[in-house]
C-alpha cells in the first residue's frame, strides 16, 4: 500500500512541474527608482496654457476700435441711467376754452416761458402731461404720479388773448381797441394787482358775452 501511494505522489509532482514550465513568464518589472523624477527635472516641465476658444471675441469684427467692450458699473462710471428731472415749473398763465385750453409755464428761476396744450406732454419733463385746467391752477400727471400747480401771483398777466368768432374770423383791431378802452377809465393811474385780475375777467366775461351773441344770430341766419 504504501509504495503505491508514494509513486502517485511522484507522478503528481512531476505533473505539476510540467505544468509550470509551459507556463508563459511574466515580463519583468522595471525597478521603483525608474519612476521617480528628480526635482530639478519636475522643475524645468513647463504646462501649456490652453488658448481661447474663439479668436474673434479677442478682435471683434464690427467693433471700429476691434476691441470688447467692457461694461462700466462703478456708481460714477454712467452704469445707471440718470434719474428724471424733479418737475418744478411755475403757473404764469391759464388760457381755457370750450374745448381746449393752454397754460404758460416758466423754470422756477425764471427764463423763457413755453405754451403747453391739454393733453400736451411739457418740454423738459419726459412723461408729465397737462390734464386738467381749473379757475387757478392746472393739474399734471406722469403715471401714477400727479402734480396740480397753482398759478403764480407775481407772474406777470400776459397779453390778451385773440377770440375766434363763431365764423372763424379774428375780431377787428378796432373793436378790441374799443373794448381795452372802455374797460380802462381814461386819466387812471397804473393798476395794483387785484385790480388787474378783476380787469381781466371782465374782458373775459365780455368777450364770451360777444361770442354768445354771434352764435345766436349765426343760428337764426
Amino acid at each position: 500500500m504504501l509504495p503505491s501511494m508514494a509513486v502517485f505522489a511522484g507522478s503528481l509532482a512531476f505533473c505539476l512541474w510540467g505544468l509550470a514550465g509551459s507556463l508563459p513568464r511574466r515580463a519583468a518589472l522595471p525597478p521603483a527608482s525608474a519612476h521617480r523624477l528628480e526635482f530639478g527635472e519636475a522643475a524645468s516641465l513647463e504646462v501649456a496654457l490652453p488658448g481661447p476658444a474663439n479668436p474673434a471675441w479677442a478682435r471683434p469684427l464690427f467693433f471700429s476700435s476691434r476691441a470688447p467692450r467692457v461694461a462700466d458699473l462703478s456708481p460714477d462710471g454712467g452704469g445707471e441711467a440718470a434719474a428724471p428731472p424733479a418737475f418744478e415749473v411755475r403757473l404764469t398763465g391759464i388760457v381755457r376754452a370750450a374745448r381746449t385750453g393752454l397754460v404758460t409755464l416758466a423754470p422756477p428761476a425764471g427764463g423763457r416761458q413755453v405754451r403747453v396744450k391739454l393733453g400736451q406732454e411739457v418740454p423738459g419733463y419726459p412723461g408729465w402731461r397737462l390734464v386738467h385746467l381749473a379757475g387757478r391752477s392746472a393739474t399734471f400727471r406722469s403715471g401714477d404720479d400727479s402734480r396740480v400747480v397753482k398759478i403764480d401771483p407775481r407772474a406777470a398777466l400776459p397779453a390778451p388773448v385773440a377770440m375766434v368768432g363763431a365764423g372763424g374770423s379774428l375780431p377787428l383791431a378796432g373793436a378790441a381797441a374799443s373794448t381795452a378802452g372802455q374797460g380802462a377809465p381814461s386819466g387812471a393811474g397804473p393798476m395794483r394787482q387785484p385790480d388787474q385780475v378783476e380787469e381781466v375777467r371782465r374782458r373775459i366775461e365780455a368777450a364770451r358775452r360777444h361770442m354768445s351773441r354771434m352764435s345766436e344770430q349765426a343760428r337764426k341766419r
